[in-house]
């Protein structure tokens, strides 16, 4: 709704359900097929089975792709029961890996923790911090503008009507 107000035109791009774990990735290049044909100004995502499809659109029409990660996913591959207790370090070690490696292919990613955010950033990813002062729409804007404007090249009045229609959302809310 924001966005919208703000004058642009979001699409959220989702499954209606969880595919099966074989065949994420392919859900995902479906997902990434479907952005494509749209044309987007800028993708965000927000699961790394996407990442494969991310990295090829981002090859394919040169628009920004931001990664956004909630999870510290070599971490949680080690508790997944699905993999057997003798895999689960390799395979922890080995999807770390394959997930700093292809968001390296990508424009930046924006972390839930500092230290995620490091992480990536030892790896060679560009990562964002966008720590935002949401008490004071002025300053919030400022850091809205300087947290992302290298990426998404932003106008000062394109952040200004996005920050203001998403502070009306809040107080709507």
């Amino acid at each position: 709704m924001a966005l919208r107000a703000a004058g642009a035109d979001a699409t959220v791009l989702g499954l209606t359900e969880p595919p099966a774990r074989a065949r994420r990735i392919a859900a995902g290049c479906r997902l990434v097929d479907e952005a494509r044909r749209r044309r987007p100004d800028v993708v965000h995502i927000h699961d790394p089975e996407l990442l494969p499809a991310a990295w090829m659109l981002r090859r394919a029409t040169g628009r920004p792709v931001i990664y956004d990660v909630h999870e510290y996913l070599g971490q949680t591959t080690r508790t997944k029961p699905w993999i057997p207790g003798r895999l689960r370090r390799p395979a922890a070690v080995a999807v770390e890996r394959a997930e700093r490696t292809l968001a390296r292919g990508v424009d930046a990613v924006v972390a839930v923790t500092e230290d995620m955010a490091l992480g990536f950033a030892e790896a060679g990813v560009r990562y964002l911090d966008p720590i935002v002062d949401l008490s004071d729409e002025r300053l919030c804007e400022r850091q809205m503008y300087l947290a992302f404007v290298d990426v998404l090249g932003l106008t000062p009045q394109e952040n200004e009507r996005a920050v203001r229609a998403g502070f009306a959302e809040l107080a709507a809310f």
